[in-house]
Parts: structure tokens; C-alpha cells; sequence
């Protein structure tokens, strides 16, 4: 059964989520505002409320209080007399009735009560009842809470004091600061949607920028960059973002290094090899054996050569490298024991300090042999070949009678800013810098060349053997471990070349030249 391929979406433009974040942001602001505010008016219309039956209590005590403490000849007496001698409540009115008939009233708003026709039929109805009562009436005009109370002095007509208050009036004006609300909550609102439209545009800026950046960004072109100007979070990402491409960069480069010293040093013994057998009389064992013994020849410097191009390759992929405690003293006495085999010289050991390194010891060794092979290289059999390994600045150059020759010294990483270690590296002894070193009294190398043996397939003397790869193998394993190669030369007088690792993780590279 087949089943037909996905169509994706094209991505939404940055300015979209830009709208939807203001939008989603203004939402949930403006419904926590609303419900805010809708509990702020249910709180004041509950207080209202209370405040108008505390009214209503109050007024009830204050009439039986009255009666009670003066005498008066007749009801429509006590009426006058109680309304002369007590203020309304805010937004109330009290109304005396004497007989069925509106005798009097006193009120504190701006409608009187006595002018709503509707509230003095409504009261008539309650005028007959023998006890207080409270009810709720509402009429064209508004809604009140009327506390009827009836008064009767003996031997007269029958009352009643009414305590009128107005609920629209009074809840309107504890509503009031609700407007107050309204109005600072629209504004924060206003306020909020541009500041998330501002802080959206600079976050999402950022990302923009890194859209175009990776879009920009190919095989061909790995050299853009995000702009890094502040320590916000956005700054780190960026940052990320650029070391991100600084590795793919490297990843890139490494490839195409690879491929191109593939292809630089294996087009030569393949040609050998392939030319030889062409031209081979297969009826004579003598040339049979010699081309076989060329070939092999050549099949074990293709082998050194793909050694050496594929440690360069992968010196900086992390994982490549072991990390394991390495005891120095003994690592140095494998070199110097393994050097002597390579040449007959005068061999010497130097200052060796005791310490143990955290690295990758069989890659150390590999380096530090190489040092030891370019020196045997490029030096007579009567020369002195001297190794060590001190905590030190890099060793003098010195010429036959011990005595140091004045030389700058030429340092040299792959690493572009600064070091950048596979691992961290630490030492049980806080020495700084070691500085694994091999010095010979060879033909040495010409000032203009100090700078550009390091470089890949660059040798001192081109009569010499060699793919020119081995100072380039030793500076990879030296930046893969954070450190650099040191070299100091005089021609006619020998060099001294040192692997420098630090043995502290805070130790940066140096890459340039140091007069000393």
C-alpha cells in the first residue's frame, strides 16, 4: 500500500508569532482585568447592601431609643419631634405619616422621596401593619430600601416613620472607583500591548537574525555570524548559535583538508606503484622482487600517511581522544628509550619533572616521537639530541659548548580562539605549563622559514624524505589537549622544538611570535 508524501506547510512568517504573542499576552491580561474588576463590583454591591440593612437596624433602634426616653401629646407631636432631631443617612430620606397622610419628611438626595408618587402608594399598603417591616420597592425612578415603623401615641391617629434610601444612588457612588479602575486598567492594557510588542520585536529580532544568518549559511559561505553586544539570554543563544557554526566550520574545513591531502599524497606511490607494474617484465624474478619491494615500500608510507591525515582530521571531534591519568616521568623514559633506536647520536636526558597529566597518553607519546624523529631527520650522526620535560618556559637553544644562543621563540595552534581542549585538563601538582621538548644542534631552520614549518607538507630542507605532515600531526594533538608548539631555531645551529600543555584549565593559547 502506498502512501503519499506529507505536503509541509511553509513556515509562518516571525511576524505572525510576533501578533500572536501580543495577542495571547493583551488576552489573558485583559481577562484577569475583567475578572479583577468584576469581583471589585460584587465586593461593593455586597457592601452597599450590608450598609443599607445596617441603616435600617440602626434607624429601628434609634425610634424605640426616642420613644422611650421623651413623652410627647400626640403621634403627629412625635413625628415632628424625631424628625427635627435626627439627619438622613447619605442617600436616604425619613418620611412621617400621621393618619394615613404624608405629615412630613427630611431628605439627603437629589430626588425627594415625597415627589415619587410610586414609593407613597407603595407605603400606603405597608402604613396599616402593626410592626416594622423592610421591603425592597422599585418604581420608575429608582429602587429603594424602605424601613417602615409604626408610631401611635394613645388616645390619637395612628403613624409611622419611613427611613427611604435610594440603592442606585448608593451603589453608583461605591462604584465610582470602579470608573478609576476602568480607566488605569484600559491604560495598563494600552500600556502592556505595546511593551509586549517592543520586548516581542526584540526577542524575536534575534531570531530573525538567526533565520538569516542560517539561511544565508552554506557549504560555500560558514562565515556568518550573529551579532553578540550584551550578557542577556538572548546573547547566549546567539552565542551558541555562533559557536554552533564555528564548529561546523572547523567540521567542514577538516573535510576538505582531509580530502585534499588525500588526494596530495596518494597521487605520487600510487603513480609509483601503478608505473612500475606497467613497465615490469613478469619474466624477470630479479625486477619482480624489486618492484614488490617498492611497492611495499610504498604501502607503508600510504599507511603513515592516512595515519597521520586521519589524526589531523579527527583531532578536534571530541571522543577521539582518550582521557586517562598519565604518569609523565614514565611516558618520557618510553621516549627517550624508543629514540635511541631511531638514529646513532649522542643522546642525552634532561630535566624531567615528575607529575601526572590527564590526556590522552599514547597520542602525547606519538607527538612527542615525532619531535624526536624530525630531529634525527634533520641532524648529523655525530649531533646530541636532548629530551625533557619541565614546568618552565621553553628551553634555550645552545650551541656545542653548552653556552644559550639568543632566539625568539615561535609559538603555533590550530585553535582560533584561543585554546579549546577535547577534555579539561588538570595535574595533581599546580605547575601551570609543562613543556614536553626536544633540542638538537642540527642544520637547524632559516628565520623566514620559522613561521611556516608548522604548515601542512612545508619542510626546512626539501631534500630531505618526509610529507612535510608531522609538525602539522603534532600541533593537532597540541591544540586537541588546549596547548600549542614552541619552537626555537637558528640555522647552522639547531632547534628546539616543545609540545606546551596546560596543566591548568584557565591557561590560554598563544598563537604568534614572542621576541625573548
Amino acid at each position: 500500500m502506498s502512501h503519499k508524501p506529507r505536503t509541509l506547510r511553509p513556515p509562518r512568517p516571525l511576524s505572525n508569532f510576533r501578533s500572536r504573542i501580543t495577542t495571547l499576552t493583551v488576552s489573558v491580561a485583559t481577562v484577569c482585568v475583567a475578572f479583577l474588576g468584576l469581583t471589585l463590583m460584587l465586593s461593593a454591591m455586597a457592601t452597599a447592601s450590608s450598609r443599607e440593612f445596617q441603616n435600617a437596624d440602626t434607624f429601628s433602634e434609634s425610634v424605640h431609643t426616642f420613644l422611650d426616653d421623651a413623652k410627647f401629646p400626640g403621634t403627629s407631636n412625635a413625628v415632628y419631634g424625631y424628625l427635627s432631631r435626627r439627619n438622613p443617612f447619605d442617600y436616604s430620606a425619613y418620611l412621617g405619616f400621621y393618619n394615613g397622610a404624608l405629615d412630613a419628611h427630611q431628605g439627603k438626595w437629589g430626588i425627594p422621596a415625597y415627589t415619587d408618587k410610586q414609593l407613597l402608594a407603595a407605603l400606603h399598603d405597608y402604613l396599616p401593619a402593626r410592626r416594622g417591616t423592610t421591603q425592597v420597592v422599585k418604581t420608575t425612578r429608582t429602587q429603594y430600601l424602605v424601613t417602615v415603623l409604626p408610631l401611635q401615641v394613645k388616645g390619637d391617629q395612628p403613624g409611622a416613620l419611613v427611613l427611604v434610601q435610594d440603592r442606585n444612588a448608593r451603589l453608583w457612588e461605591s462604584l465610582k472607583f470602579l470608573w478609576l479602575y476602568c480607566g488605569f486598567a484600559a491604560l495598563s492594557i494600552i500600556l502592556l500591548y505595546i511593551g509586549t510588542r517592543i520586548m516581542a520585536g526584540v526577542m524575536l529580532g534575534s531570531l530573525e537574525q538567526m533565520v538569516k544568518v542560517s539561511q544565508a549559511t552554506d557549504k560555500d559561505d560558514l562565515t556568518q555570524r550573529m551579532p553578540v553586544s550584551s550578557t542577556t539570554e538572548l546573547s547566549i543563544v546567539a552565542s551558541s548559535f555562533n559557536q554552533m557554526l564555528d564548529r561546523l566550520e572547523t567540521s567542514l574545513e577538516s573535510q576538505r583538508n582531509l580530502m585534499d591531502d588525500v588526494g596530495h599524497e596518494l597521487r605520487t606511490p600510487i603513480t609509483v606503484v601503478s608505473g612500475h607494474l606497467q613497465v615490469m617484465n613478469s619474466h624477470d624474478p630479479a625486477q619482480i622482487e624489486r618492484v614488490k619491494e617498492l611497492a611495499l615500500e610504498e604501502l607503508s608510507r600510504m599507511e603513515r600517511l592516512t595515519n597521520d591525515v586521519t589524526t589531523m582530521a579527527a583531532a578536534g571531534r571530541t571522543g577521539y581522544f582518550k582521557s586517562e591519568p598519565i604518569d609523565m616521568f614514565d611516558l618520557a623514559m618510553n621516549v627517550y628509550q624508543g629514540a635511541k633506536v631511531l638514529g646513532k647520536r649522542k643522546w642525552k636526558l634532561g630535566e624531567i619533572t615528575p607529575l601526572v597529566y590527564i590526556g590522552d597518553g599514547q597520542r602525547i607519546q606519538q607527538a612527542w616521537m615525532a619531535l624526536v624523529s624530525n630531529a634525527v631527520k634533520y641532524s648529523e650522526d655525530s649531533s646530541t639530541i636532548e629530551i625533557g620535560l619541565t614546568t618552565s618556559s621553553c628551553p634555550p637553544l645552545l650551541d656545542e659548548s653548552g653556552q644559550e644562543i639568543s632566539t625568539k621563540v615561535i609559538r603555533r595552534s590550530n585553535s582560533k580562539n584561543g585554546a579549546n581542549p577535547t577534555w579539561p585538563t588538570h595535574v595533581h601538582e599546580n605547575c601551570g605549563t609543562m613543556r614536553l621538548w626536544v633540542r638538537d644542534n642540527g642544520i637547524g631552520i632559516p628565520e623566514d622559514s620559522q613561521s611556516r614549518v608548522f604548515e601542512r607538507y612545508m619542510r626546512a630542507d626539501s631534500s630531505r624524505p618526509g610529507s612535510g605532515l608531522g609538525l602539522a600531526v603534532v600541533t593537532a594533538i597540541a591544540t586537541a589537549h588546549g596547548g600549542f608548539l614552541e619552537l626555537r631555531s637558528r640555522e647552522g645551529a639547531g632547534s628546539v622544538f616543545a609540545i606546551a600543555l596546560p596543566t591548568d584549565t584557565s591557561t590560554a593559547d598563544i598563537e604568534g611570535n614572542e621576541d625573548e
